[in-house]
């Protein structure tokens, strides 16, 4: 349960968004009022708001309290109304945030740095923006794993640990900038680092657990966070291995998007933050829901010793010949091996088995003898594939389907989440598929040359009529 806790002035400042939406006709002529919390960043080193996109992490030379831009056909309007609050009037809510801060702690690009967030997603009359939202938003953290650090029983307590990570933050944004990476490379690099800090630690249940056991004993509180600190600065040891994984990226930051789109019918929507009540056939224990993470994963082989198999709860008879559907889900294989194919596949009856009769579609790690490295999406008929060598281990991709013309054509996108990349694009492709009701995920069969354990993760299944 989420405690309230009231936040020092000098920690929270309120943004009020006032937004013109994008997503539809109804909404584009409507004015919905928004709420940004910027926390744990003080107010005196904002510089700057904006809507930007994933494509870009400046503001284009746009003025807080003086914006005004038609550009890429998003008419946006900042102007102050009081102490830290500030209204935006926007043609599209859901485009990414970006929050430009200067700070003399900072040593490099005249102590510049920014955050970037997902935009304010359909629906949702609030938005924090802070260190810790930043990691979710660049997929670093689930939201699940971070509610309880950020409601803390004391508000003292509460900002001292976002204290504790801006004052981070700045320091590891110095050692990798010093390090030769660029102030793109440094923010991904700082942000990915410590989260992954954060995650050993246990942000999700220790961390809230022994700070809240001080009670309000500042003297222990800020010993639990000197510890943390400890752990959340990067170090020479570490140095090398943030700047071989970065160097190369020389991509804009990227954030999770948000639909706009008020009027698309939910039909199945899984991001496994809860327990989705699948069933592993598993019983060895290697099909199961990651709590700590929020994401389902499969540890499959290729061979008939165990069903390395899950499928979902019946999600409802949904029918692609009746209405346009659109179907977008995360995976990711941890280590491609050939000959072992785990998927996630689309099924009219109870997946008990992979049962090919049974199966409308499915999207695999297409990684055989002489054709490697690809993600492939078959249905009976029709068998797409991205380009060989396109897929690499341990990178989440996103998969969007869109149905047309009753079930028959679609567009496809596979995209690489860690840079937004689009490997494949298939624009009004044949798609024969049918009625489903089940989602499978993982692989086994008889062993043809491959045996070696790959593992998949499924994240964020959503399908909607559009």
């Amino acid at each position: 349960m989420f405690k309230k806790t009231v936040m020092s002035l000098g920690l929270v400042t309120v943004f009020t968004f006032i937004s013109c939406g994008g997503g539809s006709s109804k909404e584009a002529k409507e004015i919905l009022k928004k709420i940004l919390t910027v926390m744990g960043i003080p107010p005196k080193n904002i510089t700057n708001i904006c809507q930007t996109s994933n494509s870009s992490d400046v503001c284009e030379g746009l003025k807080l309290h003086k914006l005004e831009n038609s550009k890429n056909k998003t008419w946006q309007k900042i102007k102050e109304t009081g102490v830290g609050q500030y209204l935006l009037e926007t043609t599209n809510p859901c485009e990414p945030i970006l929050l430009e801060l200067t700070d003399d702690d900072v040593d490099y690009d005249s102590g510049e740095f920014f955050l970037k967030f997902s935009g304010v997603e359909m629906g949702e009359t609030t938005k924090e923006l802070s260190i810790l939202e930043a990691m979710v938003d660049a997929s670093y953290l689930s939201a699940s794993s971070v509610s309880s650090i950020k409601t803390l029983n004391s508000s003292d307590a509460q900002n001292k640990f976002y204290a504790t990570l801006y004052g981070d933050l700045k320091k590891n944004i110095n050692t990798l900038r010093t390090a030769g990476l660029t102030k793109t490379q440094s923010i991904r690099g700082t942000l990915k680092e410590m989260a992954e800090e954060l995650k050993e630690y246990g942000v999700d249940s220790t961390l809230p657990t022994k700070i809240n056991a001080c009670g309000d004993d500042m003297g222990c509180v800020d010993g639990e966070l000197t510890e943390l600190s400890s752990k959340l600065l990067i170090y020479a040891s570490e140095t090398d291995a943030i700047v071989e994984a970065q160097k190369d990226n020389n991509a804009p930051l990227s954030v999770k998007e948000v639909s706009c789109e008020e009027n698309n019918k939910i039909l199945y929507k899984e991001d496994f933050t809860n327990n989705p009540n699948f069933t592993s056939l598993s019983n060895i224990g290697k099909a199961n829901w990651n709590k700590e993470n929020g994401y389902y994963i499969v540890e499959t082989r290729d061979d008939l010793n165990d069903k390395y198999w899950a499928y979902s709860p019946n999600i409802g008879n949904i029918n692609p010949q009746e209405k346009d559907i659109k179907i977008k889900l995360d995976l990711l294989i941890e280590k491609q091996n050939w000959g072992t194919y785990p998927n996630i596949g689309f099924y009219k009856n109870i997946p008990n088995e992979i049962n090919e009769e049974s199966r409308v579609f499915h999207i695999f790690n297409f990684n055989a003898n002489n054709d490697r490295e690809r993600i492939a999406i078959y249905t009976k008929d029709e068998h797409l594939k991205t380009p060989e060598w396109s897929i690499s281990d341990n990178i989440w991709y996103s998969i969007e389907i869109e149905t047309k013309a009753k079930g028959t054509k679609a567009n496809i996108k596979v995209i690489n989440k860690s840079n937004n990349f689009i490997i494949s694009d298939f624009t009004n492709v044949n798609f024969s598929i049918s009625t489903f009701n089940y989602i499978g995920i993982g692989y086994y069969n008889k062993a043809d040359y491959g045996s070696d354990w790959v593992l998949i993760k499924v994240d964020n299944i959503l399908i909607e009529e559009h």
